[in-house]
């Protein structure tokens, strides 16, 4: 039992670090439908640059540009063209199932079958001491080293949000999608945007590419919903 709440977090994590990334561009006024795509975008990246390099921190790195990618442009549509959220979101995500389904069998040498790449999941990172204890050691505090981001980027977004400067503006803003103010709802919406969907790409090095083209990754937009009314939803809801 405790494997299988201990494999629940692990495979959590993704959920949470693109719930980090919706959270942050709902508040700063732009209701990210787009998350799927990025996500995907991400996995591709960190998939193929780890299998090419070898490296994890490669990968970790290619899925953050491939998510700011597709953030970008949903947030050049979205907000300096004010197209629709949902249109251009759900546009977002048909575009990168076709796009990395193409690359992907163009990986293969054009037109045929798409090639099987295997990679070795990220190794747990026991903290001494406390991965130790019964029952709590184990399912706590034997994990990849993302899942330990995960949960600081909850506390770190949420101290953001309601502690600062910057988080304010960005919370502020989004009431008034018109009217004095527009130019600095602009300025906060679009920036966040783009940041959302490298935070919703950190976990995707992993090699669980197949995890966002079954579909489950919508499931950020519900933790989305629930973590305005209560962070700890965000990080509990997944499993």
């Amino acid at each position: 039992m405790t494997d299988l709440l201990a494999a629940a977090i692990r495979i959590a994590t993704p959920l949470v670090f693109a719930a980090l990334g919706g959270i942050l561009s709902e508040r700063a006024g732009v209701f990210a439908v787009g998350l799927e795509g990025m996500m995907l975008t991400g996995a591709f990246a960190a998939v193929v640059g780890a299998w090419w390099s070898g490296s994890d921190l490669v990968g970790i790195l290619l899925a953050l540009l491939g998510g700011a990618a597709i953030a970008l442009t949903v947030a050049v549509v979205a907000v300096r063209f004010r197209a629709d959220n949902m249109v251009t979101g759900l546009t977002a995500n048909i575009l990168a199932f076709g796009l990395t389904s193409y690359l992907l069998r163009e990986l293969a040498g054009g037109g045929g079958r798409p090639i099987a790449i295997h990679l070795t999941p990220l190794a747990a990172w026991p903290i001494p001491g406390l991965s130790d204890l019964p029952v709590l050691g184990p399912l706590l505090f034997a994990q990849p080293p993302l899942t330990y981001l995960a949960v600081l980027g909850c506390l770190a977004l949420a101290l953001f949000l309601n502690r600062t400067q910057a988080g304010e503006w960005a919370r502020i803003t989004v009431p008034y999608p018109t009217g004095n103010i527009r130019v600095i709802r602009d300025y906060n919406s679009g920036s966040p945007l783009v940041q959302a969907g490298s935070v919703s790409e950190v976990d995707n090095a992993t090699g669980a590419a197949w995890y966002y083209e079954a579909g489950t990754g919508m499931v950020h937009l519900k933790l989305v919903t629930n973590a305005n009314r209560d962070y700890a939803a965000m990080f509990i809801e997944p499993l």
